[in-house]
């Protein structure tokens, strides 16, 4: 899951919450006919939550709770956590200080505190919806999953934080790959609130992880009505769009996103995958490469970028790609591929020795063994060459295919090569990176 499949959690800010608390208290004689706390609601409700405060410092108001909240929303964090713990000395059952002091708790980052507060109010108020939906979010946070359900579940009551549970809930059901179940949590959103964003995009993803990818498009669609500059409402749909075949398509989302985000490496590596889809090999190198400046430890991206360097003649750089792509997966192919580099770049040594190097750690079982050390073996050609005639399994045979014939391609042997590529492409299997290479050095031809 990615790194924004978050519980959607609000810090219920003064604004929303404030005069439920204080409708009983007045604080000073009335000025200009308004009193203080019309004068301070004028301000919340402006959003200018600094003279809000301002103005109740300087009339010396005594509603605790109130300037706690006020002092709270202006980052004076410390100074409400003080006054709303003495507030609860003399008023221990004060359920509203309790939950503004357990988001003291939250935003210091003292969860023990936090979850005790929320215990104590719970223990008062059973079905507080905003307290449930914040232990939901703290025992999540704490991968203390069971009790995470038991929190949301009981904050899911049809209240005005209901759907918030829900989605809080459906985030945990989708951390447990349960995802059959968080798509009835995420349908009950939707049907409830139609314009509820980040319940289409979490639909989405579950529908693109069942391969529904124009259902994921189709709720994509929706987050993008809904909000058209969250940059990942154009990722998201973008993969989609590029799953199921739309690459045109999916170059656009990915444009319009590198056009709000130039940083973000990763839509320019899967802008490269529709690119290279659509056979604009050059301008997907150029994305792939991009990636990589940005973030060189994307390693998803080390095997098609090397791919691609080989088939734009930039063999050294591709045989770096290709052994780095090694290091993550140790496959057999990539060791090859890097060595076949070498001898392109015409550094035959280099690539003998990467070959003697790597040949101990492939089984002597395996085709891959014969073909690496055909490499620093010359001699060694007649017998690899006739054991990848008597390959019977389609698939090693095409990489014995493939990999004979980058061999004599490194030499000059023209015709050779394009015979074996030939070959691999006749048997199929365009999804490998053998049968994908094979074309374009028959394209070479």
């Amino acid at each position: 899951m990615s790194g924004r499949y978050k519980i959607t959690f609000f810090l219920l800010a003064a604004a929303l919450t404030l005069f439920m608390f204080i409708s009983c208290s007045t604080v000073t004689e009335p000025a200009e006919e308004k009193t203080l706390i019309e004068q301070i609601e004028e301000y919340i409700t402006a959003g200018d939550m600094k003279s809000a405060l301002d103005l109740y410092e300087k009339e010396n108001g005594d509603d605790k709770l109130l300037y706690s909240i006020l002092l709270f929303n202006n980052d004076r964090i410390d100074e409400a956590g003080k006054i709303l713990e003495d507030l609860l000395i003399s008023e221990p059952g004060n359920t509203d200080a309790l939950f503004y002091l357990s988001l003291v708790y939250h935003k210091k980052g003292e969860t023990d505190k936090e979850e005790e507060a929320l215990k104590k109010l719970i223990a008062a108020v059973p079905d507080n919806e905003e307290a449930n939906l914040a232990l939901g979010k703290l025992y999540f946070e704490k991968k203390n999953y069971k009790q995470a359900e038991k929190a949301f579940k009981k904050g899911i009551n049809g209240g005005s934080m209901d759907n918030e549970a829900r989605l809080g809930y459906a985030t945990l059901l989708l951390k447990q790959e349960k995802n059959d179940e968080a798509l009835v949590q995420y349908n009950a959103v939707i049907e409830s609130d139609p314009d509820n964003m980040f319940a289409y995009i979490d639909r989405g993803y579950i529908k693109s992880l069942d391969e529904d990818y124009e259902g994921a498009e189709k709720d994509l669609d929706e987050a993008l009505r809904l909000d058209p500059d969250y940059i990942w409402n154009y990722i998201d749909r973008g993969r989609a769009r590029l799953y199921s075949g739309k690459f045109s398509e999916a170059v656009e989302d990915f444009d319009r996103a590198i056009e709000m985000d130039p940083e973000m490496f990763i839509c320019y590596a899967h802008r490269a995958k529709a690119l290279e889809a659509l056979g604009e090999n050059d301008r997907a190198l150029a994305d792939y490469k991009k990636a990589l400046s940005k973030n060189n430890d994307y390693f998803y991206g080390y095997l098609p970028s090397a791919m691609q360097m080989y088939r734009a003649g930039e063999y050294r750089e591709a045989s770096e790609y290709f052994m780095k792509a090694y290091e993550k997966e140790e496959n057999a192919a990539f060791v090859l591929l890097a060595a076949s580099s070498l001898f392109m770049a015409g550094d035959r040594f280099a690539g003998k020795n990467l070959a003697k190097k790597y040949v101990s750690k492939i089984p002597r079982d395996s085709l891959f063994y014969h073909l690496t050390r055909m490499y620093y073996d010359p001699p060694y050609e007649g017998i690899v060459t006739r054991k990848v005639a008597e390959e019977k399994l389609p698939v090693d045979k095409l990489q014995g295919l493939f990999y004979l014939g980058l061999y004599y391609d490194s030499f000059g042997k023209n015709v050779l090569s394009k015979d074996f590529f030939s070959q691999v492409v006749e048997l199929g299997f365009p999804e490998t990176l053998e049968h994908k290479m094979a074309e374009w050095k028959l394209s070479e031809f």
